[in-house]
């Protein structure tokens, strides 16, 4: 049965994590290869640029909606599981990575012709969050 009576708070705190790595991930540390990886022109780029604050709002708030539902139900599992400690909150992270996150990206490489590079560099911000949710659940465990 799953349970869920674990800290609102935690759940805000991991999701907020989550997006700040996104940030960081997509744009001050991987950001050029990102864009070189998904195939974005310069002038593509520079275009999306143009838009400003405005228009990402949209897209950041989904990103953030998105980041609560997935704290919310990394943490609701973990509780239902009962683990305890960051080992087992880490293998759940990385059996729901390698379940459910990994398939999804390998659909983009065999239907949508996305690179290799492309995947692992998807699925490599995905497990860093889901490692950054385990540590979180295990501090406040």
């Amino acid at each position: 049965m799953l349970t869920y009576t674990h800290s609102w708070l935690a759940v805000i705190i991991t999701a907020v994590g989550c997006f700040i790595i996104g940030f960081l991930w997509f744009g001050p540390l991987f950001g050029k290869t990102w864009i070189r990886l998904m195939g974005i022109s310069q002038a593509q780029a520079e275009e999306g640029r143009k838009g400003g604050m405005k228009s990402m709002v949209k897209p950041m708030i989904m990103a953030m909606v998105s980041n609560l539902v997935t704290a919310f139900v990394f943490f609701t599992l973990a509780q239902s599981l009962m683990l305890a400690g960051f080992a087992s909150a880490l293998m759940l992270g990385i059996l729901l990575w390698l379940g459910f996150s990994i398939p999804l990206f390998l659909n983009g490489v065999l239907w949508e012709k996305k690179s290799w590079s492309l995947f692992w560099f998807n699925a490599g911000h995905i497990l860093v969050t889901l490692i950054f949710s385990a540590l979180v659940y295990s501090f406040w465990r």
